[in-house]
């Protein structure tokens, strides 16, 4: 059954009946600001990492690693690694000069997560509804 949805097979059509479809932009809408507004609070000369952002909005890992790779050019996206320090290799490679630029301690390729960690004064961003 890999690769069938219950909505196209007849023996599991039943399962989908009742359902109401979820309008998916207006969530990945209101995400995608929550995520930008999280990577706005990180201040200059500091980082997060994806598990952080996770933390943060209430999400996996991979799916902050995912809406970071999607915000506009503007927002800080340079600020988020992972979580032994790396830079994000995204966007050309240039995470690492733009984290050096900002003051950022480095070494050995990494950030010095103790030294420049960002710690929120909130409790959490908003998440989507």
């Amino acid at each position: 059954m890999m690769g069938v949805s219950p909505a196209s097979h007849p023996a599991l059509a039943h399962l989908v009946d009742d359902v109401q479809p979820i309008s998916g932009r207006d969530m990945t809408d209101d995400l995608s600001k929550a995520v930008c507004a999280a990577l706005e609070e990180i201040e200059p000369g500091s980082v997060a990492t994806y598990g952080d952002i996770s933390r943060r909005l209430g999400i996996s890992p991979r799916q902050a690693g995912r809406e970071v790779g999607r915000v506009p050019d503007d927002v800080p996206w340079w600020r988020v690694l992972r979580a032994d320090g790396t830079p994000a290799a995204c966007r050309g490679g240039h995470a690492a000069a733009l984290l050096e630029s900002e003051g950022v301690p480095m070494r050995e390729g990494r950030v010095d997560l103790a030294r420049a960690r960002y710690e929120w004064k909130s409790a959490r961003s908003h998440t989507p509804t």
